[in-house]
């Protein structure tokens, strides 16, 4: 029987039914008729030399066709058609290893015929060769390279400077606009003087020595104007804390204050003035020292100091009064045993403040006789023969000699400072404006209506 024959019976189905006596039988044949087997290979392979091998012998073709017989009498049986539908080994199922199959078909034919097995391996090896397909799949290997890794580092979370890029509260330039209005109030002999936010002063009264005349180069941080002059304390460059003077006998020199000196404060008196250095040292310069008003003792600290007519009183650490000068009504000469928390010193007159509040005046008889006695003030301040005192209330409260209404001031007023003149007196009220009572001569107790217009 012919090997094509043969081929054309054994189909798939035959193959799986026939099991490894079929798959010998047609190994043998392979043996013999190696002609036919050689044009039926797909790639022509090293392996050709089967060819020259004779034909097959009439025992051998007996066998095989016993063999198919008996193979086409077990298929004719009812088992022929239980699987028609399956599909060739094509299909890679995960549990059938192809590469077993010669494993096993091979060695079995091998102890009879020792090299026919040869061309075996290359007609059933080619078809695990496709399976290397599910090595071939990179699928887990395109993640780690699509990382999306970068996408936060590109995300720019600095570029958040948002906040500093508001400069509108600094563009606001409402706070640097201070009102033009009186800070202080300090009233003299003949004239009164107000200093201003800037540290700008302005001065309105007797004007008869340009006492009045107030430089608009300089700023000041205190301002006290006393009978004929007017003092103050700059504030500006090099010369923070240097005294300076204007007004009657300064040309000729005798108002002018000592070279080098810085001070801290500063108080006028009719023809003196005294300040108090950092050091608490008391200082005194002037037109007249016939009473030695401007001799300050030297072994003497103060903490408060202020000049009269013709006398001048400081205020020790420990809250005692000393007080040197002119002594004609008493004035340098303060009660006993008593401690002050301020002090102020008129014309011939001397007033201090207790720590409870209420007021201790000594010197000009007439001045000190209607002292009240329970009332309490948080300042106070002194003229020629009256004082007066400014309560908690705002409000202010005068006595002693009332010869130019001096004692009469004016009612439901909120005063933060009150300052006395020789017979004037003036008050601060809390929203800038300056109110003045007792004798206006030349205007020293009218305030200009520009007093809150800022000079060009």
């Amino acid at each position: 029987m012919p090997f094509s024959f043969l081929t054309a019976l054994i189909s798939d189905q035959f193959r799986r039914r026939l099991g490894p006596v079929l798959l010998v039988a047609v190994m043998a044949a392979a043996a013999c008729g190696g002609a036919e087997i050689a044009t039926v290979t797909p790639e022509p392979t090293a392996t050709v030399a089967p060819t020259a091998t004779p034909g097959p012998t009439a025992d051998i073709a007996a066998a095989i066709a016993a063999a198919v017989a008996a193979a086409l009498a077990e298929q004719a049986g009812p088992t022929a058609t239980e699987e028609p539908t399956e599909e060739p080994e094509e299909t890679p199922e995960p549990t059938v290893e192809p590469t077993e199959e010669p494993a096993v078909v091979a060695p079995t034919p091998m102890p009879t015929l020792p090299p026919t097995p040869r061309p075996a391996p290359p007609t059933v090896t080619p078809i695990p060769t496709a399976a290397p397909a599910p090595t071939a799949a990179p699928m887990p290997t395109p993640p780690p390279t699509s990382t999306p890794a970068p996408e936060p580092t590109a995300a720019p979370p600095t570029a958040t400077p948002e906040p500093t890029a508001t400069p509108e509260p600094t563009a606001t330039p409402m706070p640097t606009e201070v009102p033009y209005q009186p800070v202080s109030i300090s009233a003299g002999f003949d004239h009164t003087c107000a200093l201003f936010s800037d540290g700008s002063a302005k001065c309105w009264g007797s004007n008869v020595s340009q006492q009045l005349e107030v430089s608009q180069i300089f700023t000041y941080g205190m301002v006290s104007p006393g009978g004929a002059f007017t003092c103050g304390i700059r504030t500006d460059g090099a010369k923070a804390g240097a005294p300076s003077c204007w007004g009657a006998n300064v040309i000729p020199g005798r108002m002018l204050p000592p070279r080098g000196l810085t001070l801290e404060s500063i108080s006028s008196g009719r023809a003196h003035a005294c300040g108090l250095q950092a050091e608490g040292k008391g200082v005194c310069w002037g037109s007249s020292n016939s009473y030695g008003q401007q001799d300050v003792p030297s072994k003497e600290a103060f903490t408060v100091i202020s000049s009269g007519a013709d006398h001048t009183c400081g205020l020790r650490a420990d809250g005692t009064a000393l007080c040197w000068g002119r002594n004609n009504r008493g004035q340098t000469k303060p009660p006993e045993g008593e401690t002050y928390t301020a002090i102020s010193s008129g014309g011939d007159l001397t007033c201090g403040l207790r720590e409870n509040g209420t007021a201790s005046c000594w010197g000009a008889v007439l001045g000190v006789v209607n002292v009240p006695a329970e009332a309490e003030f948080v300042g106070i301040t002194a003229g020629a023969e009256f004082a007066c005192g400014l309560r908690e209330d705002g409000t202010a409260l005068c006595w002693g000699r009332n010869s130019e209404r001096e004692l009469e001031p004016p009612v439901a007023q909120n005063f933060t400072e009150l300052s006395a003149g020789n017979r004037h007196i003036c008050g601060l009220r809390a929203n800038g404006d300056v109110v003045c009572w007792g004798e206006n001569y030349l205007g020293q107790a009218t305030p200009p209506r520009d007093l809150h217009r800022r000079p060009e």
